[in-house]
């Protein structure tokens, strides 16, 4: 089943945060279809081939984390005790720049296939696997 197809959701934890054992604050994303991994190509290559000013640039590394971001969990409000309402746009008031770089390297990595997935596709005779 194409995993654009498949209900499953993604939780991506920043490395900032993966020695916390509890309230841990996520991401959820849905799986990203090619049309999105096109977009994130193309941001990619505007930011290493022009000539942009870092404004410009922080917004599309915004832009494109945000793609397929569907919620988050335990991001609170320092000042306030609550919860930050999830709102995708909303996305460089939780995390500063180098946190979304990480974050976007998070999501692609796991967006792959698993190793099990992998084994699977593998072990089909040729006429199943496509």
């Amino acid at each position: 089943m194409p995993q654009i197809c498949d209900a499953r959701k993604v939780k991506v934890v920043l490395q900032s945060d993966e020695h916390k054992t509890e309230k841990v604050p996520a991401f959820i994303y849905r799986p990203l279809n090619g049309r999105e991994f096109i977009r994130m190509a193309e941001v990619n290559d505007r930011m290493v081939e022009g000539d942009m000013k870092v404004a410009e640039r922080l917004g599309l590394v915004y832009e494109t984390a945000a793609i397929g971001l569907i919620g988050w969990e335990n991001m609170t409000n320092p000042e306030t005790g609550t919860d930050f309402e999830f709102n995708a746009k909303d996305l460089d008031l939780i995390v500063n720049p180098f946190e979304v770089q990480n974050l976007l390297e998070r999501v692609m990595e796991s967006m792959q296939p698993s190793n099990e997935d992998k084994k699977k596709l593998e072990s089909l005779p040729a006429s199943e696997a496509g």
